[in-house]
C-alpha cells in the first residue's frame, strides 16, 4: 500500500481527520513544504500473541528526548482469533502497559483516524496486537528550513523499504563481479 500526505480527508468517527491512506496527486505536482512540521511519517507494528513488551518505549524515549521525533499519535490495536478488532487509545490502556508510554510527552492528536485504524487493522494476523504510530522527524527541521530559504521545492518524498535497497546493492555487487 502507497501512503502519501497530499490529500487530507474528513472521516468519520471522534478521531479527526483521515492521513494516512491518501492519494497523491495524479499529475505529480510538487509537494508543499511546510513552514511548521518535519516530514511526517507513520508506523503499524504487529505483535504476535495479543502481547506489548516493553523494549521498544525505552527506545522510542530515547529518540524524543534527544529531539530526533515528535510523537504526534498513537493508537493500539487488538485483533482476536475471530478477526475481530478493538482500538486503544493511550489514555484507555492499562497503567501496566501505560508506564511504558509515560515519559513520551504524547499529546494525542486525533490525526490517525477511524478509517485509517480500520483499514491498517484489517492487515493484521488473527490473534496479534499492534501499535500505530504517527511522528515527526524533528531532526529534518533545519534541512527544510533550508529548502524553504533556498526557494527549493520538494518534487520526490518517499521512502524506500531496506529490502529493495539491500536487493539494489546485492544486484550491483553482481554486476562489478561480472
Amino acid at each position: 500500500m502507497k501512503i502519501f500526505p497530499a490529500i487530507v480527508q474528513k472521516s468519520r468517527g471522534k478521531r479527526g481527520f483521515r492521513v494516512i491512506n491518501t492519494l497523491l496527486n495524479p499529475h505529480g505536482n510538487s509537494l508543499p513544504v511546510s513552514s511548521m512540521l518535519g516530514p511526517i511519517e507513520f508506523f503499524a507494528i504487529e505483535f504476535p500473541g495479543n502481547k506489548f513488551k516493553g523494549e521498544i518505549a525505552p527506545e522510542l524515549v530515547k529518540l524524543v528526548d534527544s529531539r530526533m521525533i515528535r510523537i504526534i499519535d498513537l493508537v493500539f490495536v487488538i485483533k482476536d482469533g475471530k478477526g475481530n478488532t478493538k482500538s486503544i487509545e493511550l489514555e484507555e490502556i492499562d497503567s501496566e502497559t501505560g508506564k511504558f508510554f509515560n515519559n513520551l510527552g504524547i499529546d494525542v492528536s486525533g490525526l490517525i483516524s477511524e478509517d485509517d485504524i480500520d483499514t491498517m487493522a484489517a492487515t493484521l494476523s488473527p490473534d496479534s496486537s499492534a501499535a500505530f504510530l504517527l511522528f515527526e522527524h524533528l531532526w529534518a527541521l533545519k534541512l527544510r528550513d533550508a529548502i524553504i530559504n533556498a526557494d527549493g521545492r520538494l518534487i520526490a518524498d518517499e521512502r524506500i523499504p531496506v529490502a529493495v535497497i539491500e536487493k539494489a546493492l546485492e544486484s550491483k555487487k553482481m554486476e562489478i563481479h561480472r
